[in-house]
């Protein structure tokens, strides 16, 4: 999967719609029901590193 370009796109890919899911499934939940923004920020943060690579 990581021998080839296309192949490291759609790992670069999975992990951005990883990451997308879990901050709107996991973190956005917890920061309304919890007060806690931390999470939002932490995973906010690592989905805008792997868009960086991405493009």
């Amino acid at each position: 999967m990581l021998k080839s370009a296309i192949g490291r796109l759609r790992l670069l890919g999975l992990l951005e719609g990883i990451s997308l899911l879990l901050l709107i499934g996991v973190a956005v939940p917890l920061k309304y029901l919890s007060a806690n923004p931390s999470l939002v920020r932490a995973l906010g943060q690592s989905m805008a590193c792997c868009s960086c690579f991405l493009c």
